[in-house]
């Protein structure tokens, strides 16, 4: 079962025009899977493409897992962040052994 980051709706507005973004969509599959995931990556890739700031990811990261705290600036910055992390996932898929990927 996957863990809900947040459990309302918000209206996100930009130079363009206002966009809904449902924030029920940001949902992560449960600790030890996620963990795994992300270690396969910085184990396997970021070493070859060091595009992350891990100290920063893992900030970021271990904020999610606790509801009572947020640890993002601003809606933007944790979509962003959500939005790297399915990255992070995808990849780190690739060389994982679950079997779930």
């Amino acid at each position: 079962m996957g863990h809900l980051a947040t459990s309302s709706a918000a209206m996100v507005e930009n130079s363009h025009n206002e966009i809904e973004t449902d924030q029920m969509s940001m949902v992560v599959p449960d600790r030890t899977f996620s963990d795994e995931l992300i270690d396969c990556y910085i184990s396997h890739n970021q070493p070859i493409f060091p595009i992350l700031h891990i100290p920063s990811f893992r900030a970021k990261y271990e904020g999610i897992w606790k509801p009572d705290e947020d640890s993002f600036g601003s809606f933007t910055e944790k979509s962003t962040f959500y939005a790297i992390l399915n990255v992070v996932y995808a990849v780190g898929c690739l060389s994982s052994s679950h079997q779930n990927c």
